[in-house]
């Protein structure tokens, strides 16, 4: 898998664009994990690190779609 390390200056500056969707952060920097789904990069970093060390973090907000069922939307 590939990977990115960010050291902790860069990470605080404001105009920081995260170069992937999940990382962890190590004694080292932040590890990015190029990767589209959590579970792929949670397993990458139990192999690497050792299970349970390290909890794999988003770095987008993620916003779910309104659910508008059981219900209509009538205009007067």
């Amino acid at each position: 898998m590939k990977t990115t390390l960010v050291d902790f200056e860069t990470f605080a500056d404001m105009n920081f664009n995260h170069p992937a969707n999940f990382y962890v952060r190590t004694a080292l920097g932040y590890v990015y994990l190029h990767t589209r789904k959590r579970n792929d990069a949670q397993e990458w970093v139990d192999n690497e690190f050792g299970a349970g060390k390290y909890l794999v973090r988003s770095s987008k907000l993620t916003k779910s779609e309104p659910k508008y069922e059981g219900f209509s939307v009538t205009a007067r």
